[in-house]
């Protein structure tokens, strides 16, 4: 299998990404280039076109019909020749009912049943237009209720738009524009259709193969033929006939002799047949087929978020021609996208906002725009500062940021009777099990994400956090539903709205996704509504209009935002992710994509958006920040959530001119090879490249390839690594302690900090940190200078390697060796021969022979970097190798506590290499934390070694992932006694 994923499902995302579907994650973002010179004129693409044609009875259609004709009109001419036509399928009129079964052989037979009614389909021309932008095809399905063998109006059903594809934007040359079909197949009697008719399915043309394949379909019609009508009642028996006469007696025979006995006379005749019953009554009509279709709400339950359609289908029960409710037989929803799943705040007893599910959110596509507002006095209205408010310097200078990923944000704040579900579901230790676990986090800052340090700051119980939110004579909950259920929850703090979000399957918008939302993105609006003064009371509830706290939200409407949400302005100020700074504006990291200030520490003071019922009119401006106090609860702060799309969006740039029409375009092309171990792949894999069919020979020839779109899906590394040089050579040898783990690599901001994250490529790690019995190999080898530039990280390459200078550090003869390894009794590890202590971590070494070892055993010294991105599970950001919670004896070895006894320090207290498995990393390694401290390399080599990791003699303060230490070259050998290391191995 490759890597972590099957790497079929990689290439099919790769292939589908030539034509314009979702990129793998993105690096950072490059400087925008110099936009190229406008593309040469190009032929215009060709259009899709649909050709109906009345046939007549026959084998096609055995009451005649419509033959359906699609294609691509390659020659521009606008009509459909024979060698552009892809599909043909046919409409048929249905037929005549059968007829009513025959009374008995003494009776007639009954009557015929009526006709069923026929299906027609209907296809014109639409202009160009509002329906249809560069023109298409109106299909119109329905039964023939007048039997007139023409689809008037009020027959019709069913109507599809099929319009003919936009001239793309032309920059550079993009991916070919996607097609709409539709294609038309016979449908049996059956679940969908009870006396057959036929199936529509209609779609867009993904792969641009003309074919509408099974995953390009977005929504499917049935028109069925009318049932048969019920047969005719069998007619009554006839009478039965008369009984015929006795034949008549034979005559006396002659005296004498007696003759023969007369025969038998003939028996007579048989009475005629009794006359035929009368006709059966007529069989009764078949009901009409009819089908509905509406749209789908896209909140909780039914395509949350992404809507749809809803298609209704029954029988006609009242002939009048509509499908009523109570006719629906069944009813099939078709969503636009992957649903949402429905948030645990609205249940059927949440009370309804503005007749519709108060958990109702909308797509925000993300994109460039300014934020902030520049310091020129403008008029109300326009861009900048109004003439009657200057702009506070927490919200200048005016900067550019890229909001790289689409999110969805609710349409309406969150309300009391939401919060009431979140209280009746509260339960503190399960709900801060999940924070920490990742819920709530921004799926692209790595920093926005809940921290253990938090978990105090939420009540101990659900009494507690109702308690909380009761804060003043103005608070909007009710311990019992009430009058308010509908009105925005205030008296909420920090901590209990990153927890109700992260709780309802969202989580808090960052200050810039929310001022993308409320300044309509590139339309930088003044106010989420546009320009207009919010004196209008329509507009906002705030100080001077309503004024109330317990108006219900989305009571404003005409204050409704670019993308559907309500009281952006007014009505509650907002909580958003982000620390509160004065100054962050004015800072680097402001500008860029997905910009974070960054989490606020216990107390501090948190960014709040959008003003309030008691704000005066420049609170209410998209680009007004304020800060809170994330602890504190206050009556004019509450929240709304925003949740995740899975999308990327375009990177941020300006558009060149339009180009001319771009020439035909050129199919894209896929290549897979197997790609042996070696430098692109350590274990093996597949190379796959792209490219456009140049020559049109279905073909990718080598001089097609892009030369830049060559990926290499490998084969993943084992769990278990290398174990180096010193484990080859010991073999079964007990205590030995070798191997490494792989560890992924990935984006990583330092210890929160992304103002520059890091992206780091994969590398194995020894899993233990260097044992005696290791050491004791490379020892007894007499191999200990390295060859210059060996063991170099290949972080920093040559640069990085070793220096014959360094020679001076080490011991020259074993008996060296022995001496030095032995520097402070009281705590070595190392023994003048193999004991019990083999397995106990390696101590009392300088920065120069930790090296030496590496390089001897094929490996190097992890750079800084490298060691604190696997010590911290990478972009989880672990404050300790286990996660957030406090060390424990059972976790680490640290205090003195490593034998027992926490009073008395000596060498008993380091403890065998992964005596605590609790506490391993996220890749499995052990002993990150406690233990030893452990040596880095870094370039240049600084005079003082920086080590990591905390060691057996600290105190738990010292654990913490953040805490270093720099030790000099010449340190007294105490110091080296609370020292080890461990090797890496391979960067890809």
């Amino acid at each position: 299998m490759l890597g972590r994923r099957n790497w079929l499902v990689a290439l099919a995302a790769l292939a589908v990404a030539c034509g314009g579907a979702r990129d793998g994650s993105d690096g950072a973002p490059g400087a925008n280039g110099t936009p190229g010179a406008d593309g040469a004129q190009g032929e215009d693409g060709a259009d899709a076109l649909i050709v109906p044609t009345a046939i007549e009875a026959g084998a096609d259609c055995m009451a005649g019909g419509v033959q359906v004709q699609s294609g691509m009109d390659a020659n521009g001419d606008g009509e459909l020749q024979g060698e552009e036509i892809r599909t043909t399928d046919f409409v048929c009129h249905g037929l005549n009912g059968a007829d009513g079964g025959s009374g008995s052989a003494a009776g007639g037979a009954g009557a015929a049943g009526a006709d069923g009614l026929t299906s027609l389909v209907a296809v014109t021309a639409v202009d160009p237009g509002p329906d249809c932008v560069a023109g298409g095809q109106r299909l119109e399905a329905g039964l023939d209720s007048d039997r007139s063998g023409t689809l008037e109006a009020n027959e019709v059903t069913t109507t599809r738009l099929v319009c003919n594809g936009r001239d793309g934007a032309a920059t550079a040359q993009g991916d070919p524009g996607r097609d709409s079909l539709i294609v038309t197949h016979d449908e049996l009697g059956g679940a969908n259709c009870e006396s057959g008719g036929k199936r529509i399915d209609v779609g867009t043309d993904a792969d641009h193969d003309a074919l509408l394949a099974t995953g390009e379909i977005t929504s499917t019609v049935y028109v069925c033929n009318g049932a048969d009508g019920a047969p005719g009642a069998d007619g009554a028996d006839g009478a039965p006939g008369a009984d015929g006469a006795d034949g008549a007696p034979g005559a006396d025979g002659a005296d004498g002799a007696d003759g023969a006995p007369g025969a038998d006379g003939a028996d007579g005749a048989s009475g005629a047949d009794g006359a035929d019953g009368a006709d059966g009554a007529p069989g009764a009509d078949g009901l009409a087929a009819l089908s509905r279709t509406v749209a789908a709400s896209g909140g909780p339950g039914e395509c949350y978020g992404v809507g749809g359609i809803r298609v209704m289908t029954g029988l006609d029960e009242n002939a009048d021609g509509a499908l009523a409710d109570g006719e629906v037989t069944s009813a099939t929803t078709v969503c636009e996208g992957t649903p949402l799943a429905d948030p645990p705040s609205c249940t059927a007893t949440t009370a309804p906002c503005q007749g519709e599910s108060c958990c109702m959110t909308e797509f925000v596509p993300g994109g460039s725009f300014l934020m902030g507002r520049g310091t020129e006095a403008v008029s109300s209205g326009t861009l900048g500062c109004a003439t009657s408010h200057t702009c506070g310097t927490d919200e200048v200078p005016e900067h550019e940021v890229f909001i790289s990923r689409p999110f969805y944000l609710d349409k309406y704040e969150v309300t009391v009777g939401r919060m009431r579900e979140f209280v009746a579901a509260y339960d503190h230790d399960a709900m801060v099990g999940a924070l920490n676990a990742g819920a709530g986090r921004h799926p692209r800052i790595g920093a926005a994400r809940w921290q253990s340090a938090f978990d105090g700051e939420l009540p101990a119980e659900a009494s507690a956090l109702a308690t909380t939110l009761a804060c003043h004579a103005d608070q909007t909950w009710t311990n019992t539903a009430g009058a308010n259920e509908t009105a925005a929850i205030n008296c909420v703090d920090w901590y209990t709205a990153f927890a109700f979000c992260a709780w309802d399957g969202g989580r808090l918008p960052t200050s810039a996704e929310w001022e993308f939302a409320a300044a309509g993105g590139t339309e930088n609006r003044y106010y989420p509504w546009g320009g207009a003064s919010p004196s209008n009371v329509g507009y906002a509830n705030w100080l001077s209009s309503t004024g109330s706290p317990v108006l219900a939200v989305g009571s404003k409407p005409n204050g409704l935002g670019r993308w559907g949400q309500l009281d952006l302005a007014g009505s509650m100020w907002e909580f958003v992710s982000d620390v509160y700074s004065a100054t962050w504006y004015a800072q680097v990291g402001a500008s860029g994509t997905d910009v974070y200030a960054g989490l606020p520490a216990v107390g501090d003071s948190v960014v709040i958006r959008g003003g309030s019922f008691v704000s005066v009119s420049s609170n209410l401006r998209a680009a007004e920040i304020h800060a809170a106090s994330a602890a504190m609860n206050q009556r004019h702060v509450g929240l709304r959530c925003a949740r995740d799309a899975d999308d990327d969006v375009p990177g941020p740039g300006a558009p060149g001119a339009d180009g001319a029409d771009g020439a035909e375009g050129l199919s894209a092309l896929v290549s897979v090879s197997d790609e042996p171990m070696g430098s692109h792949c350590l274990y093996g894999g597949k190379t796959v490249q792209t490219g456009l069919d140049a020559d049109r020979d279905g073909v990718l020839d080598a001089g097609e390839v892009n030369g830049s779109a060559t990926t290499y899906l490998c084969e993943a590394a084992p769990a278990d690594g290398p174990e180096g040089k010193a484990c080859d050579e010991m073999g079964t040898v007990a205590g030995r302690r070798c191997g490494s783990r792989w560890v992924d690599g990935g984006p990583f901001c330092p210890q929160g900090d992304c103002t520059t994250p890091w992206t780091m490529p994969g590398f194995y790690l020894d899993r233990y940190e260097v044992v005696v019995s290791r050491f004791r190999r490379f020892v007894a080898s007499g191999d200990w200078v390295p060859a210059t530039g060996s063991g170099a990280s290949p972080l920093y390459g040559s640069s990085g390697g070793w220096r014959q200078e360094w020679a001076a550090m080490l011991p020259t003869t074993t008996a060296g060796w022995s001496a030095a390894l032995n520097c402070y009794p009281l705590y070595a590890s190392w023994t003048g021969t193999a004991g019990s202590r083999e397995a106990v971590p390696l101590n009392c070494l300088n920065w120069y022979e930790a090296f030496a070892f590496c390089a001897w055993d094929g490996g190097y010294l992890p750079s800084e970097e490298q060691w604190l991105y696997a010590a911290s599970g990478g972009d989880e950001n672990r404050i300790y190798a286990w996660g957030g919670g406090a060390p424990t004896l059972a976790l680490a070895i640290y205090g003195d506590c490593g034998d027992g006894d926490c009073a008395t320090a000596s060498r008993d207290d380091l403890r065998p290499a992964g005596s605590t498995p609790g506490g391993n990393g996220r890749w499995g390694h052990s002993d990150l934390t406690g233990s030893l401290w452990e040596y880095v390399a870094s370039v240049p080599h600084p005079t003082a070694a920086r080590v990591f990791g905390g060691s057996f003699a600290n105190s738990g303060a010292l654990l913490l992932l953040s805490s270093t230490w720099s030790i000099d070259d010449d340190a007294h050998d105490q110091d080296k006694a609370y020292i080890g290391f461990r090797c890496a191995r391979y960067t890809p």
